[in-house]
Order: C-alpha cells, then sequence, then structure tokens
C-alpha cells in the first residue's frame, strides 16, 4: 500500500489530571527516542502549553502512512495509550496528511514589497509599498471603490 510522496503529522493532546503533567511527560519522553530509531519516524516533540488545563501535546512527523500504522499497533504505542489514561478527560488525537510544505521562501515572497503604481493609485494609504498578494486583487478593488467608477 503506497500513499505516495506525503508526510503524516500526528498530534496527540492531553489534558492531565492534577499532578500527573510530569508522569505523561516522562512516559512520552521515554518513547521520543525508540520511536525516531524504530519506526521511521522523522520526528516527535512534546510542548506543554499554559493556561488553566495544561494540556500535554505530542507531535510526530512520519514518512508515510504504513509507518504510522505500524507504530499504533506496535507495544510501544502502550506506552502512549497508558499515559492517556492520566488524562482528565479523553484525549484530542487527529492525523493529518501533508502534500506540501512550504518554508522561509514563502514568507519573503509575500513580505516583498512592491511599489505602488500610478495605474492603482490607493486614495489614503499611507504605506509606500504593498505585498504582492494584495497586487493580484488590486484592480478589482479599485474597480468598486468610488474613485475607480
Amino acid at each position: 500500500m503506497s500513499y505516495g510522496s506525503v508526510m503524516i503529522i500526528a498530534i496527540e493532546k492531553i489534558r492531565p489530571l492534577r499532578g500527573k503533567t510530569q508522569a505523561i511527560l516522562d512516559t512520552l519522553q521515554s518513547m521520543e527516542c525508540p520511536t525516531q530509531v524504530e519506526n521511521r519516524c522523522l520526528g516527535c516533540a512534546l510542548y506543554l502549553q499554559h493556561g488553566n488545563e495544561n494540556p500535554v501535546l505530542c507531535l510526530e512527523q512520519w514518512r508515510s502512512w504504513e509507518d504510522l500504522h505500524s507504530h499504533i499497533q506496535s507495544n510501544l504505542y502502550l506506552r502512549l495509550l497508558n499515559a492517556m489514561e492520566l488524562g482528565s478527560e479523553a484525549p484530542e488525537i487527529s492525523f493529518h496528511e501533508i502534500s506540501d510544505t512550504k518554508g522561509l521562501q514563502l514568507i519573503e515572497a509575500l513580505r516583498q514589497p512592491l511599489p505602488i503604481s500610478n495605474e492603482y493609485p490607493c486614495v489614503g494609504m499611507t504605506e509606500k509599498y504593498i505585498l504582492p498578494s494584495l497586487k493580484a486583487i488590486l484592480p478589482q478593488v479599485y474597480a468598486q471603490s468610488p474613485a475607480g467608477r
């Protein structure tokens, strides 16, 4: 069974019972290295959110659905299931299939300023530059504005 060139993201969110946060973290940390070595996990990270409930987030990156399925069926995954038992409610679990990823280049491309042309003057605009993503819709916006009619 092949799923092409995708990456699978697994997110588990556990809201610990009072006094059980460290036990959950310890359990999940004990899984981190074995998971990456044995099951072709691309990465695993734990986060402790701040707030009233202080939920624990586990973020896993998998090479394929097959690798994730193998992990879920493994004895190692029992540790995660046991950690979930220390939650104050049912955990939130989601699996996401990622087929395209952008990086810093996307931010740079979108943040690259372009000078406003005289073709589409913006009345009352204090900025001298607009984002490229806005340039594409500027003609439509200008045509609908009082100045463009």
